[in-house]
């Protein structure tokens, strides 16, 4: 590590020997006693001037928006920060080995949060201005410390630009080899998501069977968007600002489909399970870390937006999507008022949708069934496990076992997926019947999404359990025939 560092140094003073190294470190080190006496200031100065050289830059960082960047509490803590950090590389000059390390992670993250390598000489040109703010009223700016100061700095870019440039090379890479083997990849990782974090059924509608995801191809199609959109960053690293406008926008949509920040943890935990099991020996720890670096700087810039999104006072999003819970509850309390009458009403009227559903219930020969008391009970017992669920809205990490087993049950009685829009439009009509003039296309709307959540969290259960019983049926099938050919043989 030495010999990158020190030969670099000598070559760039011009004088060859350890003396003049020395001197250059021994310059730069007192010069920067000066600087900091008031560190945050200086970086503050420092920044502003990198703003005005790259107006550009500015749309990397948070306080972007901010009107007064000169008192702005936000970059004077990171201004502070970077030059602190700034101090140590120049403490460091005297131990080359601790220090070279330490730039090239430096690099690897700045190439994380979409710094471009075009960067450094403009940084280099703000750092010397505020050095010469800085130095020159005290008679220090001169031409030998400025001589030193470029050759640092010119050291400094070239190990920490190498080191970025390293990191989206290898990025890249495995980005191709990723497109290689798209559809096994995008399946693992619908999947192990699904596996992780049960809930997001009813925040996906579009996954009606998770555990499946070759036969859903509208699924495939979203996930693959996800790991797209993650592969196209890991392989643009280098970029800088320009993929940050889209992520915000997907986050500010996201947060309308009704994904919650919480979520982000284990679909970047899960795009990585699935990338290493299909990347096998090409998943090195520096590949890794290049996903994992653009994951996340994605999932910073989609939570930022949400976050900004949700402290709106205008957020008609969030206001949305609460008010539909609460229309949804308040409404269902007519419905609890006369659970037994409603549970009737719902059950006639799938009746008179499709008169066949009624075959697959023990009551279907009663020739008055408005008062039958085995439809009463239940339809009372239905629209009672209805409202668990409306209640459970607020809870889905709860509520998603409870519908995941009712749709496995009702597998066993015979109901099929098909039936699921057949009953759907029997609740709305329920709903509808007990709210009168109250009944809004606001309130249509939000029954229909939240019945669309239940029948997606319970399908797939559904579609499971219909296999098993199938396997069960076969499996019986094939013992009656060996058991009745063995009867057979048994007779001589």
């Amino acid at each position: 590590v030495v010999s990158v560092m020190e030969p670099a140094l000598m070559v760039h003073i011009g004088v060859a020997g350890e003396d003049a190294a020395d001197r250059m470190k021994r310059v730069v080190q007192r010069s920067w006693r000066i600087v900091e006496e008031d560190l945050t200031g200086n970086g503050v100065i420092f920044f502003c001037r990198v703003f005005e050289l790259a107006p550009s830059a500015l749309e990397l960082f948070k306080f972007k928006g901010a009107k007064d960047l000169a008192q702005n509490p936000e970059l004077a803590a990171h201004a502070g920060a970077v030059m602190k950090v700034v101090g140590s590389a120049v403490a460091g000059l005297s131990d080359v080995a601790t220090l070279v390390p330490v730039l090239q992670a430096l690099g690897g993250a700045h190439a994380k949060y979409g710094v471009q390598s075009e960067m450094f000489p403009v940084m280099g040109q703000a750092l010397m201005w505020t050095l010469d703010q800085c130095l020159t009223p005290a008679g220090l700016w001169t031409e030998e410390i400025k001589a030193a100061w470029m050759q640092t700095w010119t050291v400094v870019q070239s190990v920490m630009t190498n080191s970025m440039e390293d990191q989206i090379s290898k990025a890249a890479m495995s980005w191709t080899l990723v497109e290689k083997q798209m559809g096994k990849v995008v399946d693992l990782f619908v999947t192990t998501f699904f596996s992780l974090c049960p809930d997001a059924a009813l925040i996906f509608p579009y996954c009606i069977d998770a555990a499946n995801p070759e036969g859903n191809p509208k699924m495939r199609r979203v996930f693959t968007n996800i790991l797209c959109t993650v592969g196209q960053s890991v392989a643009g690293l280098g970029r800088g600002g320009l993929l940050e406008p889209i992520m915000a926008n997907h986050g500010r949509r996201h947060l309308s489909y009704g994904v919650e920040i919480e979520h982000f943890e284990t679909m970047g935990t899960s795009l990585m399970i699935a990338l290493e099991m299909r990347l096998g020996d090409q998943w090195t720890s520096e590949v890794a870390k290049a996903w994992q670096n653009a994951y996340d700087r994605i999932q910073s810039c989609f939570t930022a937006a949400m976050k900004e999104e949700c402290k709106s006072k205008s957020n008609k999003v969030v206001k949305r999507h609460i008010n539909d819970l609460q229309l949804v509850q308040e409404s269902w309390k007519l419905i609890e008022k006369d659970i037994d009458g409603y549970g009737v009403k719902f059950f006639m009227h799938v009746f008179e949708q499709s008169p066949e559903v009624l075959n697959l219930f023990t009551f279907k020969d009663v020739k008055d069934l408005w008062n039958c008391p085995y439809l009463q009970r239940h339809g009372a017992q239905v629209l009672r496990i209805v409202g668990e669920a409306v209640a459970g809205l607020s809870n889905l990490s709860k509520l998603v076992p409870v519908l995941k087993s009712l749709g496995a049950k009702h597998a066993q009685f015979g109901t099929k997926p098909e039936h699921f829009p057949l009953f759907g439009k029997s609740l709305l009509w329920t709903v509808q019947q007990a709210m009168g003039d109250k009944w809004t296309t606001e309130l249509h709307s939000a029954w229909g999404k939240t019945y669309l959540s239940v029948q997606y969290a319970m399908e797939p259960a559904m579609k499971a359990s219909y296999k098993e019983l199938d396997i069960a049926e076969e499996a019986q099938k094939v013992k009656q025939l060996v058991q009745e050919s063995w009867a057979l043989v048994e007779k001589d």
